[in-house]
């Protein structure tokens, strides 16, 4: 469990579990401009939860979330919830994130604020 009262931080992973022996994970952050970025490769991350618990609550600030894949509110045979209170936020990443479910609840819950998501689906082209 992570819990910052202020300040503009950056986070590099956290808020998530691939573990059952480690089922739960959170992140409460109170106030801050705050970069939530996950290096390529690294996943889950940011209220991510796989065989378990993944919970990110950050209340104030405009914030930048980064990752590529298995985050931002995403559930695999579990519950992962990123809640984002206000500010003026950017969640980027590529696929399996953005409040999904496979097997699992995955939310993404941003109360307020003029937000940004983008994210890439990627499609296999078979030949006919």
């Amino acid at each position: 469990m992570i819990v910052d009262v202020e300040g503009n931080d950056t986070y590099s992973g956290g808020a998530a579990t691939k573990n059952i022996a480690h089922g739960v994970s959170v992140t409460l952050d109170l106030a801050g401009k705050d970069r939530y970025s996950s290096p390529p490769g690294k996943i889950p991350s940011f209220g991510a939860g796989i065989f378990g618990y993944g919970l990110l609550l950050d209340l104030k600030g405009d914030d930048i979330y980064e990752a590529e894949y298995a985050s931002q509110g995403i559930g695999i045979f579990g519950t992962g919830i990123l809640y984002d209170a206000q500010g003026q936020d950017t969640y980027q990443g590529i696929s399996n994130l953005q409040g999904s479910g496979t097997f699992g609840s995955g939310l993404l819950i941003d109360n307020q604020g003029s937000d940004r998501y983008t994210g890439i689906i990627m499609q296999s082209l078979g030949n006919s």
